[in-house]
């Protein structure tokens, strides 16, 4: 059962009983097997969150320059948590360009709490992750704790860029936390936007890519010329007005 409750859903375990073994369940007791499994191999939500104050020790203690923070309410509640892995702090100061790309995502369990994070990309485009939060929501104020805690990780530095999505209690308090800082928004939220108002073309969504992988203003332009011409005489509009 430990295995299942690892590798499958709720319904691929109320299935799979069902169908293979001819065992006849509801979903409901599928899940709650498979939650009580994880239990027994992983420990309830409860105790790993007792165990954050030692886990967080332990990795500063081991890993040079890492960072860690865990915000507490005043009856003892957990509210926020930090860390930034001292290897990868120093790996995005000293090697890649000035550039990090924030997100959050909803956490799956018990505890519906949010994960922030903050990675760097290399020149081979792979991921670097640079510090992790997890919060209640994501929120103005979780956000700017977030940030605040990075900002104390990786200092002021020149020409920093920060790319995220249209979440404008992201803007507002990367306004706030880094005034310095160039911020624009992910190419995949404005595709996904963009393709509300606009019917799915493949090729809309070629010539977007494109447009989105030019490294020369003169390369940028031409295909983004292009992208307005597939699109509508608005776009055509706006693109003869602002160049």
């Amino acid at each position: 059962m430990g295995t299942i409750g690892n590798m499958l859903r709720g319904k691929q375990i109320h299935r799979t009983l069902n169908d293979n073994i001819c065992v006849h369940i509801s979903y409901c007791q599928a899940l709650n097997a498979k939650m009580y499994a994880l239990n027994i191999l992983r420990g309830t939500p409860e105790e790993s969150f007792l165990r954050l104050p030692i886990y967080c020790y332990s990795l500063e203690k081991k890993n040079l320059g890492t960072i860690t923070y865990i915000k507490t309410s005043d009856d003892k509640k957990f509210e926020y948590l930090f860390m930034a892995i001292g290897c990868a702090v120093r790996v995005f100061q000293r090697c890649l360009h000035p550039i990090i790309i924030n997100d959050g995502a909803k956490l799956k369990g018990k505890y519906f709490d949010t994960i922030f994070i903050a990675v760097g990309m290399d020149g081979n485009n792979q991921i670097l992750p640079i510090a992790f939060g997890v919060g209640k929501t994501e929120s103005g104020e979780s956000w700017i704790w977030f940030l605040s805690r990075l900002k104390e990780c990786i200092g002021d530095m020149p020409s920093l860029a920060i790319i995220s999505d249209r979440a404008n209690s992201i803007e507002i308090v990367i306004q706030s936390v880094f005034p310095n800082a160039y911020h624009e928004l992910c190419c995949r939220h404005l595709l996904m936007n963009m393709r509300t108002k606009i019917d799915k073309q493949e090729r809309t969504k070629i010539l977007f890519w494109e447009d989105a992988k030019e490294y020369q203003d003169s390369d940028f332009k031409e295909s983004l010329s292009r992208l307005c011409r597939a699109l509508n005489d608005d776009c055509q509009t706006w693109q003869r007005q602002n160049w």
